[in-house]
């Protein structure tokens, strides 16, 4: 009988910290909290890295950072959206080639990026880990 209740009760916890998407609440804030602290940071690396997307770039970007999580799941990009991802991420310089490579050469690399690059990863893709980037494009 408790072994029924322990099966019961754990997924029961967990979807109360879930989104109708499968993503951890905690995890859809930090994704708007990437992109927002981002998008209005006055850092001249940050803003020089923000000049290489378009206006129509940035105002999804500044879309997905405005919308709040949710009950019925992230209002950001949608994940995953390859197509925006791709288009985003090919314009950091060095990523072509890191992510063609083994995945602990990306990771060493995404882990040596400076912050504002990380968050725009981190935006761009919720529910995305970093494996989840490095097999899609190498699969």
């Amino acid at each position: 009988m408790a072994a029924v209740a322990i099966g019961v009760a754990a997924p029961a916890a967990t979807a109360a910290t879930m989104s109708s998407s499968g993503l951890p609440a905690a995890q859809e804030a930090q994704v708007t909290e990437s992109l927002a602290a981002l998008l209005e940071s006055k850092a001249p690396e940050a803003r020089a890295f923000l000049s290489l997307f378009s206006a129509d770039e940035i105002a999804e970007f500044k879309r997905a950072a405005d919308t709040a999580p949710s009950k019925s799941g992230p209002q950001a990009l949608a994940a995953p959206n390859w197509g925006k991802i791709w288009s985003a991420l090919k314009k950091i310089g060095g990523f072509t080639k890191a992510v063609g490579g083994k995945y602990a050469t990306f990771k060493n690399w995404v882990d040596s990026r400076p912050w504002y690059i990380k968050y725009l990863i981190k935006g761009l893709s919720p529910g995305l880990t970093l494996y989840d980037i490095w097999w899609h494009f190498n699969h």
